[in-house]
Order: C-alpha cells, then structure tokens, then sequence
C-alpha cells in the first residue's frame, strides 16, 4: 500500500497484507534534489506495467495557470530508501487539468484523476498522455453541508441494484456542524474490458 503525504512530501509503504509494519520515504529529485512536483503530493499510484510510482503537482488556482501537465515517475532506490525521480518515464497530459486530489492506473494503462473544483474523473493514456475524457462527480460543495473529491481505486466485480460498478471515489463530508464522514461512489464504464 502506498499513500501520498505532505509537509514535507513524503511516500508512507505498508506491506500487504498483514499491515505489520510502515515506512516513510523521501522524494528526491533525478539528481537528489528536491522533487519536480515540490511540496505538493497529493497522490501517488504504481504503474502495473513498470512498478514505478506516480505523482503529479495539486494545481492550486483558479485560473488556467494554475493547470497541470507533468506526471511524474519515482523508482525506489533500495540504497538509500529515498524514491528517485525518473524523467525518462515521466509524460505529459495532452489536457491539462488542475486541483488533482487522487490517480490511479488501469491493468491496461489508463490513468484516472480525480478532480475537485470541478468535481471530475479525467482518464487518460499513460504511454503518451492522450486524453480520453471526463465524467462529472455528483458532490455537494459549499455552504455547511459539503463534499470533497479525494481519491478512487479501480476494482471490478462490485455489483449494486443498477448492476456492476469499476470505478469507485472517496468523497470526504465536510459538514461544520457534524462530524465528518467519508462517501464513497460507485461507476460504472461501459466497456470494462478495456479500463
């Protein structure tokens, strides 16, 4: 299991399964600098097909400045622990989106982001970053009662009344005057085979 965390950025592993133990690694530019997506790592996700971690900036703004391109490839260095930036492996998104809270990639190499403002799923191909579109998220956003787009997981054989779902979201509930609760959202694709 890999999870994504910030201040300062850093990659927390469990080993799977048991969950008898963590670690906590450093992100590391190519060179052992700092990391191409500086501070902000708000998800990250290992491709099936290299084994290597992926990650991308937040894009914080409202503005088209604000969009980002850039998914990043890390390779775990046994040496030193530290996960190592691999710009060799790294692409870029054909349709820049901004305010990423979640990724994950599909056995045949789709990568799906999750979008909050707006609240979307965008997928695209990892071997050259083409954009094969979006679905919007239904959430409540604003005012007392709100929900925030966090991340997704890509499991198949989950059925509900409307019958079998393969893409599922984390909603955080952000009410101000109740705890908060964590949603999920089940949907479905069309052609399931080919996620």
């Amino acid at each position: 299991l890999y999870a994504a965390m910030e201040q300062p950025a850093r990659v927390l592993t469990v080993p799977l399964p048991g969950f008898d133990s963590l670690s906590v690694h450093e992100l590391t530019g190519a060179d052992g600098g700092a990391p191409p997506n500086g501070g902000s790592f708000s998800w990250c996700a290992i491709h099936p097909w290299n084994g290597l971690l992926y990650t991308s900036a937040f894009g914080d703004g409202d503005d088209d400045s604000a969009n980002i391109a850039d998914i990043f490839a890390f390779r775990h260095d046994q040496g030193s622990s530290k996960f190592v930036h691999v710009p060799a492996a790294s692409f870029k998104l054909a349709h820049p989106i901004r305010h990423v809270q979640g990724g994950t990639f599909t056995r045949n190499g789709r990568l799906i982001l999750t979008t909050h403002d707006p609240a979307a799923l965008h997928v695209y191909c990892s071997l050259n970053g083409f954009y094969h579109g979006a679905a919007e998220i239904e959430e409540h956003a604003g005012g007392l009662e709100s929900e925030e787009v966090e991340g997704l997981t890509v499991w198949g054989g989950i059925t509900y009344t409307e019958g079998p779902t393969q893409v599922h979201v984390i909603l955080l509930d952000n009410d101000a005057l109740d705890n908060d609760d964590v949603w999920f959202k089940h949907y479905r694709v069309p052609d399931p085979e080919g996620l």
